[in-house]
């Protein structure tokens, strides 16, 4: 018996050792996998460009796998080393793009020379390094780069080792964790998973250009979503599909291949009466050619119709997605034969550069909920629908048509990024019509009003008249509202005057140096100006009182949204020469307020740098003129008012000045005309300066009255 209990124990242990050695066993293979696998499968054999077990044997050999890391949580300004970027050609600021070398890259990897597959290139790839290398961002030093893109092609996801990829990533000289660096991904990287757009093994801090973004993998702010180029498109002349309103379909529905069924029945069953009557078209692959490029299959008529062709029949197209993103080959078949697409929101996609771009401007977003309202909805939209189509085609022909155009609108976002000042507009990416870049009418908007106590701040724009300049702070540290002064320094290639030279004021000064002399930098939002009000002043206005100064103040406390000046000028329309002229105040009639004089609010600072057409202002710093005039275009065309002239004073020159400069030549009153008219251009049919016929000033001003006036010393007429 206890030879019986002992034999059953010892096969109890034997039996419990043999489960625990194939345990450990079975452990064991798990984790080799997992190491050589990278924890998700790869692409199928192949796909690869070398054999799986070669590509196994050169990777197993690496032992730190930290650069596999996916950075998943970074934001622009966590990961992205913007003190890298200094400025570029001719001064101006820009990111500095450096592309490695493929075969200098690859002479310092001699082991992965034996791969001739590595040597291949996708023309659109060679594309985009040609079109970097060509563009005003390239830099061939590395050196004197923020930027930096990969020699491998990675636009493909299918196509490529991920491992092998990851490892070339990581043995570039520069890379750092992937800060800084650029790829382009447009396909998806993986069959097994295909709404994956990142890496398999994934690339830490780069900044993804990637083709099939979703919410889920896309990282606001950081990766930019890219079209998928299709090159088959390049045959077709998109300028010839304009006419809208002769095309016979509403509709038509391109179904991709892997969609829901339950998402295409759906919509098959809300549009069945338009199914049948012919003004919707459904269309999907043929069941005997699924890899066929130039035709669809009607679902419901059961015949094959020309692909793309058929779109240019139709006012409205709409996408069925397999929901992975992989739908923007047919959304820029869409755009390019003019079509207004109709896009589904239940796919959360990432649109093509929607960081930019407003899709909402000539696109239909509906849920898949509302399609029993869909007819409705394309109805209430007929009236808009031309302007719709023009601007369908205006951002295919200028995002969408070609790779350069992907690659130079991916580097402009991206330099926005780096550079706000210098920013694009709203108004610059989305405007359709290139002789109207302004000419949307901004709603009136109501800016908190201030206290007095607060005071406001002088920024005066100086160059390298000094004696006026002083003369200037000293008149204007007078008025009692004065909190401090901001001189903007203009010169770029001499000093400010050391502080020991300036006079003595009771006012605290700071003065900013510029990079560059442009009229522009008055308008800068300087974090120096802490008041709401700002009195702008040139450096040669030194003969106002401290009375005039005050009341002009609280005058525009009165009236923090309008532009409250001294020096005003008109705008009057000739009949004969069909032009606007520019002319003196003479008349007592006043559209303009010099900014010379004027106080305003220091919002309008942030509106001119960042809101107004970059290349308004460009005109303006290249010609050296008439920033003034477009100040009151762009005030009066937000708040709907003409500016307020203060006091009597008409003349602004002090009695002892000589006669040069600007204001001084007749000329310049002929520019001018040309600055108006060239600005009511970019208007449009909105012309918004507006005329007033009254100025204000001190009560009891020329009324001689015993009682103390307020504002005794308000100058001259």
């Amino acid at each position: 018996m206890d030879y019986l209990l002992k034999r059953n124990i010892s096969c109890t242990r034997s039996t419990k050792l043999i489960i625990i050695f194939l345990s450990s066993f079975l452990f064991l293979i798990f984790i080799w996998h997992w190491m050589g696998s990278g924890f998700i499968s790869r692409p199928d054999n192949d796909d690869l460009p070398i054999s799986r077990s070669d590509s196994i044997y050169e990777l197993d050999s690496i032992k730190d796998l930290s650069f596999l890391k996916w950075k998943s949580e970074c934001l622009f300004f966590t990961c992205f080393e913007i003190n890298s970027c200094r400025y570029g050609k001719e001064n101006e600021e820009m990111i500095r793009v450096y592309v490695y070398p493929f075969s200098e890259t690859l002479a310092s990897m001699p082991h992965l020379q034996t791969y001739p597959s590595l040597l291949d290139h996708s023309d659109e790839y060679i594309q985009i390094l040609e079109t970097i290398r060509s563009s005003r961002y390239y830099e061939p030093l590395p050196e004197e780069a923020c930027v930096f893109v990969p020699p491998f092609d990675t636009l493909n996801g299918r196509l490529i080792n991920n491992r092998l990829t990851s490892y070339l990533l990581n043995n570039l000289k520069l890379w750092n964790n992937g800060s800084n660096h650029l790829i382009f991904s447009m396909l998806p990287w993986q069959k097994s998973h295909p709404n994956t757009t990142v890496p398999v093994y994934n690339y830490g801090k780069v900044l993804l250009m990637g083709g099939a973004f979703t919410v889920s993998n896309y990282r606001p702010g950081y990766d930019i979503s890219i079209p998928v180029f299709n090159p088959l498109t390049i045959k077709y002349d998109y300028h010839q599909y304009h006419n809208i309103k002769s095309r016979q379909l509403l509709l038509v529905i391109l179904v991709q291949s892997g969609a829901d069924p339950h998402t295409v029945n759906h919509i098959r069953i809300s549009l069945h009466q338009e199914l049948i009557k012919g003004g919707v078209v459904m269309l999907g692959s043929c069941d005997l050619c699924s890899h066929c490029i130039n035709e669809r299959c009607d679902f419901h008529a059961n015949k094959k119709l020309p692909y793309p062709d058929i779109l240019q029949d139709s006012k409205y197209c709409m996408i069925v997605s397999d929901g992975t993103g992989r739908g923007t080959p047919d959304l820029m078949d869409v755009l390019m034969m003019g079509c207004v697409p109709v896009i589904i929101r239940n796919y959360e996609l990432v649109l093509p550069f929607s960081e930019v771009i407003d899709w909402q401007r000539f696109a239909v977003f509906v849920w898949l909920e509302q399609l029993f309202q869909l007819m409705p909805i394309l109805g209430s939209s007929r009236n808009g629908l031309i302007l719709k189509q023009k601007q369908v085609l205006h951002v295919y022909s200028r995002y969408f048509r070609s790779i350069p155009a992907i690659t130079m609108t991916t580097l402009d976002i991206l330099n926005d990024r780096v550079f706000p000042i210098n920013a694009q507009s709203y108004e610059d990416w989305n405007g359709h019509d290139d002789n109207q870049i302004w000419n949307v009418k901004h709603s009136h908007i109501k800016l908190p009003s201030t206290k007095k106590e607060e005071g406001f701040t002088a920024v005066i724009l100086a160059y390298d008249r000094i004696d006026k300049l002083f003369q200037t702070v000293q008149s204007v540290a007078q008025a009692p509202s004065l909190a401090k002064f901001v001189i903007v320094w203009n010169h770029a290639y001499k000093s400010p005057p050391p502080l020991s030279d300036w006079p003595f004021v009771n006012k605290p000064i700071k003065i900013i140096r510029t990079k560059n002399n442009k009229l522009s930098n008055r308008f800068y939002p300087y974090s120096d100006i802490t008041t709401a009000g700002i009195l702008s002043l040139d450096d040669d206005i030194n003969m106002m009182s401290s009375d005039e100064i005050e009341f002009g103040f609280q005058t525009w406390l009165e009236y923090p949204d309008r532009l409250v000046g001294y020096p005003g000028r008109v705008h009057r329309y000739n009949h004969k020469s069909a032009n606007w002229v520019y002319d003196s105040e003479w008349t007592n009639n006043v559209s303009i307020v010099l900014t010379g004089a004027a106080f305003y609010h220091k919002y309008y600072h942030y509106h001119y740098t960042y809101l107004m057409p970059k290349a308004i202002r460009t005109w303006v710093d290249v010609h050296f003129n008439c920033e003034d005039i477009m100040f009151n275009f762009m005030i009066s065309n937000i708040t709907g008012l003409p500016p307020l002239k203060v006091t009597p004073r008409k003349r602004f020159k002090c009695k002892n000045c000589n006669t040069e400069g600007l204001v001084g030549d007749s000329a310049h009153y002929i520019k001018r005309t040309e600055c108006i008219n060239l600005f009511a251009k970019q208007f449009g049919d909105t012309f918004p300066l507006k005329s007033i016929k009254y100025r204000l000033d001190p009560v009891l001003y020329k009324v001689e009255s015993k009682r103390e006036k307020a504002f005794p010393k308000v100058g001259e007429l």
